[in-house]
């Protein structure tokens, strides 16, 4: 055989193989498309403050009304991921949560994978961050800084520990806040006045600077207005 027809051959069977590849790949991810849907729970008791276990991935909003989506897959569908005992919805780790509520006062997350907070009918959230990522921002819909919203610019009293990272992409009257454990808290839109306690490798830091601000830190950590 000619060596230009071996490399025709050649050159075929790579055309051939790389069609068949993209084509199992894309009925793999079509088949992913049909087997993931978000299956809502409507029928929860009150609560006002949410905890966030290990390996969460939830997402947090303003609703009139409570209620709780996951993201299940097929192999998961018999999970169960949440419960409310008192005032207190739990969100355990596993697949993607999506929890809407009337007010939200206190949030607790215990090493979640990713947490984030939009839109919350309270004029101060606590919120207590013991490992994980955590975003506050606000929801595209809503201007906060025009007043068009549930709450503008309210109080975040904040206490970030055990390597958390805390990003916040919302005006704030207030920020109250002590970091420790190697955290970092970096605040991207205005607040309003800061008081914080920095110690142990933690970082803080907010763009534009704040109108007032009181912030004391040791020797190991970092304080920034950029």
């Amino acid at each position: 055989m000619k060596k230009s027809n071996i490399i025709i051959m050649a050159f075929s069977v790579f055309i051939l193989a790389s069609i068949l590849v993209l084509f199992i790949f894309g009925k793999k991810h079509n088949d992913e498309e049909k087997i993931n849907h978000i299956s809502w729970d409507t029928q929860l008791s009150p609560f006002n403050v949410i905890v966030t276990e290990k390996g969460a991935d939830v997402h947090i909003d303003y609703s009139d009304t409570a209620r709780i989506g996951v993201e299940y897959l097929d192999k998961k569908k018999n999970l169960k991921l949440f419960s409310v005992k008192g005032d207190t919805l739990f969100v355990k780790g596993g697949l993607r949560t999506f929890v809407k509520c009337p007010k939200l006062n206190a949030l607790i997350c215990k090493g979640s994978f990713w947490v984030g907070v939009s839109t919350y009918n309270s004029d101060t959230l606590k919120a207590n961050i013991m490992g994980g990522r955590v975003n506050f921002y606000t929801a595209d819909n809503i201007d906060e800084e025009k007043g068009i919203g549930k709450i503008v610019k309210p109080v975040l009293v904040l206490h970030a520990s055990q390597k958390s990272e805390v990003d916040i992409y919302k005006l704030l009257t207030k920020l109250e806040a002590t970091i420790s454990d190697s955290s970092s808290v970096n605040s991207r839109l205005l607040v309003e006045n800061a008081n914080a306690n920095l110690y142990s490798n933690s970082t803080l830091q907010l763009s534009p600077s704040p109108s007032q601000s009181a912030v004391t830190r040791d020797s190991t950590s970092i304080f920034r207005i950029y």
